[in-house]
């Protein structure tokens, strides 16, 4: 069955439709046992929009809609150890990443979550594509423009590692965050970002 949803994210959802059954659509649906692809899931019953532009779903891919504001979408669980794993698609000069273990679900800062960044043409390399932002620069250069990448990242306990296209790009060990949401950014500009086969295992 083909699935197409577009969501417009709202800085303040409105009382009617906090509660995903008083819009009209389907109720709450659990993540929580995978390994499960999210993204067949009804996304309006498993994500949460934050900001100002649009995200597409079609064909079991999410896609943001091409604009100048930055933009998340992220998990209504949160989330302590766990394993990820995600195909993105991006050109070179797009501003994208994953943030995870976030304090809030409507906060996605490197101050309040791991940020995961996706983004070839940063200007620092320190936070290039595979970095974790302001906790370790990638391992690796990666180029992940213009094609699907395969993304891996393993929290458990105070220990993180994140993998691009099976080549360790970042591992830590750190207890700044111990449990939170997971978002998926877009960061505006006019650029283009996709994501496939999301999949989250409890650990």
């Amino acid at each position: 069955m083909r699935l197409r949803h577009r969501l417009i994210g709202l800085l303040v959802l409105t009382a009617s439709c906090w509660a995903i059954s008083a819009c009209g659509s389907v109720g709450e649906v659990s993540v929580t046992a995978g390994p499960e692809n999210i993204l067949d899931l009804p996304i309006v019953a498993t994500f949460n929009p934050a900001g100002a532009a649009f995200f597409t779903l079609e064909n079991g891919v999410l896609a943001a809609v091409r604009g100048e504001q930055m933009q998340f979408i992220a998990t209504r669980s949160t989330y302590d150890d766990f394993l990820l794993s995600v195909e993105f698609w991006v050109e070179p000069s797009t501003n994208s990443g994953i943030f995870v273990r976030c304090e809030n679900a409507d906060t996605f800062s490197p101050q309040s979550c791991y940020e995961v960044n996706i983004w070839d043409d940063h200007q620092v390399p320190e936070y290039r594509t595979g970095s974790i932002v302001s906790v370790s620069a990638p391992l690796v250069n990666i180029d992940s423009g213009n094609r699907w990448n395969s993304m891996s990242l393993r929290a458990e306990g105070e220990h993180i590692t994140v993998s691009i296209n099976n080549v360790v790009t970042a591992e830590i060990a750190d207890n700044t965050h111990d449990s939170g949401y997971i978002a998926l950014q877009y960061g505006g500009n006019n650029k283009m970002v996709r994501f496939r086969n999301l999949r989250i295992t409890r650990l």
